[in-house]
């Protein structure tokens, strides 16, 4: 139930931000981490339910289970805490926070997925094949019909990126 309520909570947080601040309706769901709203807070609030409830929710499920909802907790929490903390990460190095927090996103929908892929089941398995398949059709989608589309053209990231975690949360919803 936890996971649910975890997966519900990041959805409503991401449409939050996109309902209040409308500049990030056409912005990654990263950059409502470093908003100058207040509302940020709501995202970390939101990554870290979901970490835990990732977590708790494998734990005793198995060790590959464990370790990939453990590898996703961690790397939601360090995509948040580049993201969040991007100052006194970049006191180290200049622009270290957009690396790093690159680095830890992909690892988090990577491991997420082969979460996915381990536990699938029936219809399942079309869910995660869709979290993969749609995101990528609609950025090859953009980057082919770049011409004809214009400016819209570039939100194909944003939407692709809001979609898998819909999928996503989807998924987790359904898991639990």
């Amino acid at each position: 139930m936890l996971l649910v309520f975890a997966s519900v909570l990041l959805l409503g947080v991401i449409a939050l931000q996109n309902i209040l601040i409308p500049a990030l309706r056409t912005e990654t769901i990263s950059d409502g981490l470093f908003t100058d709203s207040e509302l940020f807070w709501l995202q970390d609030t939101a990554y870290a339910v979901l970490a835990y409830a990732l977590a708790s929710t494998f734990w005793n499920t198995g060790l590959v289970n464990e370790i990939l909802s453990i590898t996703t907790a961690g790397a939601l929490m360090l995509t948040a805490f580049t993201n969040t903390c991007k100052l006194l990460v970049d006191k180290i190095k200049p622009n270290l926070h957009v690396k790093l927090h690159t680095l830890f996103t992909i690892v988090m929908f990577l491991s997420v997925l082969a979460l996915e892929f381990v536990n699938d089941k029936g219809w399942w398995t079309w869910l995660s094949i869709a979290t993969i398949a749609l995101p990528a059709a609609i950025i090859g989608g953009c980057q082919l019909f770049k011409t004809k589309l214009g400016q819209l053209a570039a939100l194909g990231g944003s939407i692709a990126e809001k979609l898998a975690v819909l999928l996503i949360c989807c998924w987790l919803i359904s898991w639990s």
